[in-house]
């Protein structure tokens, strides 16, 4: 029996679509609903979309999020094996 992807099911949504519409809301500058996707996919642990969602916060296109924030997910992302993460940390400092 094939294995579903239980977002897919729930949301219709698979988060490589999520990813997708993300980057789209971003390249549209429609900033808000691009770390919000980000947002959601940072926390089901996504390396990029928890990079992407740093970026977003250090050059102030995340409304509400902090500079602590984007350090938290590049930790994260940085845990898991990420050098992308591990640059951007190294530049903060």
């Amino acid at each position: 029996m094939k294995n579903l992807d239980v977002a897919h099911l729930v949301t219709g949504v698979t988060t490589e679509d999520d990813f997708d519409m993300a980057v789209a809301a971003y390249e549209n500058g429609d900033f808000p609903s691009a770390a919000k996707l980000f947002q959601k996919l940072a926390e089901g642990g996504d390396q990029e979309a928890q990079i992407n969602l740093a970026r977003m916060i250090l050059d102030g296109k995340a409304p509400g999020m902090d500079r602590q924030v984007a350090v938290d997910l590049l930790k994260k992302a940085e845990a898991n094996g990420s050098d992308d993460a591990k640059d951007m940390l190294a530049g903060l400092n």
